[in-house]
């Protein structure tokens, strides 16, 4: 994978991160079926980056942008398991995401689109090389 691919699925995440944030905190933190899809393209993301860490050179510092990525994913994993109010008896349809958490995907969701646009900008004629 190139690094605008990289780059360009990075937008596209961000705004999917910022969209279920935003839907979260409009439902009441309540789980809907498009939450679950959602969080499965960030797990898809969240391996995305793995994988350019380990495989793709990026050009300068958007290095930093998985490995920040992969830091927001373990961060958030870590407070969800903090914040969040259930066991494994409770129903999914009863389960409540704590509104400092979609707060946190919109935040995030925000830097990465700004952090992937502005590598996007900054090393395009560079990548066309």
């Amino acid at each position: 994978m190139d690094a605008n691919t990289y780059f360009a699925i990075g937008i596209v995440a961000g705004l999917l991160l910022i969209f279920e944030g935003v839907s979260l905190r409009g439902n009441g933190g309540r789980l809907t079926s498009l939450i679950g899809v959602l969080t499965v393209v960030e797990l898809g993301w969240l391996v995305l980056c793995i994988y350019v860490l380990l495989q793709t050179e990026l050009p300068g510092w958007t290095t930093l942008i998985p490995a920040a990525y992969l830091a927001y994913f373990v961060i958030a994993a870590w407070h969800f398991s903090r914040v969040a109010n259930f066991d494994e008896t409770t129903e999914f349809s009863d389960i409540r995401i704590p509104m400092s958490f979609a707060m946190l995907e919109i935040y995030t969701g925000a830097g990465l689109v700004v952090l992937c646009g502005l590598a996007w900008v900054q090393f395009a004629e560079q990548l066309a090389r």
